[in-house]
């Protein structure tokens, strides 16, 4: 079994914890945590099994998108 690091940076912390809130719903991973990377910059981190973070990454471009 082989983990997987995700990752997506948005802008600010209403949106990163709508998409981590949709990864972690969308595919059976653990959320890591949030980073502030920069001004209002946030990156949400997930890890997982490889094809569980990449369904987990697209529902979270899917949300980030929306917002």
């Amino acid at each position: 079994m082989t983990l997987a690091l995700g990752m997506i940076e948005v802008y600010g912390v209403p949106t990163a914890v709508e998409v981590g809130d949709a990864m972690c719903k969308a595919a059976r991973v653990t959320l890591v945590g949030y980073e502030n990377t920069d001004l209002g910059r946030i990156t949400v981190l997930i890890r997982g099994v490889v094809g569980e973070v990449n369904v987990a990454v697209t529902a979270g471009l899917k949300g980030s998108v929306t917002s």
